[in-house]
């Protein structure tokens, strides 16, 4: 719980490659206009609702593998143990 009562926030995290290649970071910083806002949406919005999000922002794609879903933005993400996120992409 946070301060005033209610749930923390949940904690979104970056998948890093072995070489330190972080395919999520590369992908928001390759976004401009339309697409760059829907993708801090979606994550401002994965991390206040966390398990809670449902289609038509979140959408199960097989067990344990969720993906984010805007306009033209498709960012993959699983929970971890603490209330985590973390999150991919292709």
């Amino acid at each position: 719980m946070d301060q005033r009562g209610g749930e923390a926030p949940w904690v979104i995290g970056e998948y890093v490659m072995a070489s330190g290649h972080c395919p999520i970071r590369n992908f928001l910083a390759s976004l401009s206009g339309r697409h760059q806002e829907d993708a801090v949406a979606l994550l401002a919005l994965l991390r206040k609702r966390g398990a809670t999000l449902r289609p038509p922002h979140s959408k199960l794609v097989e067990t344990g593998l969720f993906e984010l879903r805007g306009h033209q933005v498709r960012i993959f993400y699983t929970f971890r143990p603490g209330r985590r996120i973390v999150c991919w992409t292709a």
